[in-house]
Parts: structure tokens; sequence; C-alpha cells
């Protein structure tokens, strides 16, 4: 549960917030995706509704000097944070410029106090070194797992035909491996009216 604190919204859409999370505390959004939802999945639950653009192919979506000019402007503005989250409309890591975003922010919130940064993936692009070494800037990763079979991958998350299961656990247990950060498994958990069969 998440309740929205009133601090006004910057002029673009890039950094949103703030929203207080139980599990983190005052969280300040960063969604490098834009106004186009894009993913690399297209959830039955997700907030968005039906993704607008669905791919795996990594570009550049905003500009890292406007998220620098936001965030900067946030800072000025010396409202506590406990977090920075990139989450938004789609995939973060399909932004190419996910690295420099995340070195920019922690760089931005390093004084008075240490600003955490949070990175909500779907998994499916964590085969790729480039996107493990941009996610190991981050302070916490939550790695999405919602099925355990390809059937149920594909009822709930409807990803494109180049994703399977194998390849997203494969993803996720070298990210493991590899990252010195803190990592959690997100599992949304329902029927969907898809029925009660092996998730």
């Amino acid at each position: 549960m998440s309740e929205s604190l009133s601090v006004e919204k910057p002029h673009c859409t890039a950094v949103y917030g703030l929203v207080k999370s139980w599990r983190f505390g005052r969280s300040l959004g960063i969604d490098p995706i834009g106004i186009i939802s894009t993913c690399s999945f297209n959830c039955v639950y997700c907030q968005l509704g039906n993704i607008q653009h669905q791919t795996t192919q990594r570009q550049m979506f905003i500009p890292t000097s406007q998220i620098i000019s936001e965030l900067q402007a946030i800072a000025l503005r010396q409202i506590p944070l406990d977090v920075v989250t990139f989450s938004g409309s789609g995939e973060p890591t399909l932004a190419l410029n996910l690295a420099e975003i995340l070195t920019a922010t922690k760089e931005i919130f390093k004084e008075p106090a240490v600003v955490l940064t949070k990175v909500l993936t779907n998994s499916t692009l964590l085969g790729d070194k480039l996107v493990r070494q941009a996610l190991s800037i981050a302070d916490i990763v939550a790695v999405k797992l919602d099925a355990v079979s390809s059937n149920k991958l594909q009822q709930i998350n409807r990803p494109l035909e180049t994703i399977d299961l194998p390849n997203i656990i494969e993803g996720i247990t070298q990210f493991r491996q590899e990252y010195q950060g803190r990592m959690a498994i997100q599992t949304v958990t329902g029927d969907w009216g898809l029925g009660t069969g092996d998730w």
C-alpha cells in the first residue's frame, strides 16, 4: 500500500512522486521511458493497460541531460528522500542511458544523506551483459518472476515471441551471481481469470 505525498510534480514526466512506500520509505520515481508505454511484456495486470509498443530493442527515450536537470531541481528543494525508484511507463532496462542516469542520480543525491537507488525490472533483458552492468550501479534491483511454467508466462506476462522462461531464469541467475547489491524477486499472484493450473 502506498500513499501520495503532496509534492508538486515537475514540469516533465521523467521524474515523479513522491510516493511513500512501506518497504522503502519516501520514494522519488524516475521514468526513463517516456509517454509511450514500452515494454517487452504486456502483462494482464499492468497498471498502464495494454502496452503501446512491445520491444526488446534498447534505445534512448529521454535524454540523460533532461533527467539530470529535473533531478537537480528536486535536489535544490531539499525534500527528504529515502530512495529513487526507476520504473514508470515500461521496462527501464530498455533505456540505453540507464547506467548514465543511475550514476548521475547517485551523484546528485549523495548529500546531505545518501539516497538509495532502486530499479524494478521484468528480467527479460538480464541476459544482456550491458544491462547487467548498468543494473550493477543500483543499490537495489527487484526482478520480476510471475510464473514458473512457460504456459503461465504466456498467459500472464504475454511476452514477445522471442522471450522464453528458461532464458529469463538464466538471466536472473547470472545477475545474482554478479550483483553485489540487494536483489529481490517480485511476484504478482492471482487467478486473472486464467483458471487454477500450475504457475
